[in-house]
């Protein structure tokens, strides 16, 4: 079975923008239980690294997050096919031309 990579990265690219904003409303809301949250989980004492959220970090943040996101994804679902691909060949006994 394939994967339709374009369209896997265009819903990663909605899911990190919808938990960016998630993130960035409860740090907006309750910045040090936020960070100590996410200290918690990640074992790693975040408070000195604690920042307001202003519209234009929130912006750039979730921008480049999502897109990151996004292409992290569209990239894995090309591989997957790729691989996918080489296997169904093999499998078949078809030379792929790949070792």
């Amino acid at each position: 079975m394939m994967i339709n990579a374009k369209a896997l990265g265009w819903a990663a690219v909605a899911v990190a923008a919808a938990s960016f904003s998630i993130c960035a409303f409860l740090v907006a809301i309750a910045p040090a239980t936020t960070v100590a949250a996410f200290s918690f989980v990640m074992h790693v004492d975040l408070s000195p690294m604690a920042r307001s959220v202003t519209w234009g970090n929130f912006l750039g943040g979730v921008l480049v997050f999502s897109v990151v996101a996004g292409v992290h994804a569209w990239v894995l679902g090309w591989m997957y096919n790729t691989l996918v691909a080489r296997g169904r060949g093999a499998e078949r006994g078809v030379e792929t031309g790949h070792a």
